[in-house]
């Protein structure tokens, strides 16, 4: 039988940050087939956002992408794999030991809530076809020609064509403690002072 997986890849930058989905097709003689499903960008917020809360709200956009995918969809589409070049992102997904700032709790838990942290994976950001949603392109005819970075766009990365998308290992990496989006914990000093 066929397999159908939706790969979103996830992207951001100073500019803009946005996901794009494909869906990849397994054929029951081995060979596979990836075609563009459907991208979102939005612009960066005028006021300054950092660079990680904006890589989050990428996310956000790819699992916003996956909701309207699992109700409009009738193909049987086997998984989900989010994909982010934001190894900071994927802490956040992952992190159980820390309580976040509102903002990037509020994402997080909407992350969490639509989607499980193991089908989150990394992939480097040239590898990343959503680098076209964050970054822009300055003739979209562009997009018509046959180079890698079109291709990607229209078709999905090559590497999706290999066995063992399903598998990429997730990267587990430690929270750094020093996190500014990490809220302190408040500690209660108590005093005993004598009267004399």
């Amino acid at each position: 039988m066929d397999s159908y997986e939706v790969h979103i890849f996830t992207d951001a930058s100073e500019l803009a940050y946005g996901a794009v989905a494909y869906l990849k097709l397994t054929y029951i003689d081995g060979s596979s087939s990836r075609s563009f499903i459907m991208g979102k960008s939005r612009l960066a917020p005028v006021k300054s956002v950092s660079l990680p809360r904006l890589e989050l709200n990428a996310a956000v956009v790819g699992v916003r992408i996956a909701k309207i995918l699992k109700k409009e969809m009738t193909l049987p589409i086997t998984s989900f794999r989010y994909w982010t070049d934001s190894t900071l992102v994927l802490q956040y997904i992952t992190d159980k030991s820390h309580r976040f700032k509102e903002y990037v709790a509020n994402r997080v838990t909407e992350i969490l809530e639509l989607t499980n942290a193991c089908d989150w994976r990394h992939k480097d950001g040239k590898l990343n076809p959503a680098d076209i949603c964050s970054r822009g392109i300055m003739d979209p005819c562009n997009l018509l020609k046959k180079d890698n970075h079109s291709k990607s766009w229209i078709f999905g990365p090559e590497f999706l064509n290999g066995e063992n998308t399903a598998s990429t290992e997730v990267i587990w990496q430690e929270l750094d403690e020093n996190d500014p989006e990490i809220k302190k914990k408040d500690i209660l000093v108590a005093a005993n002072f004598k009267q004399q």
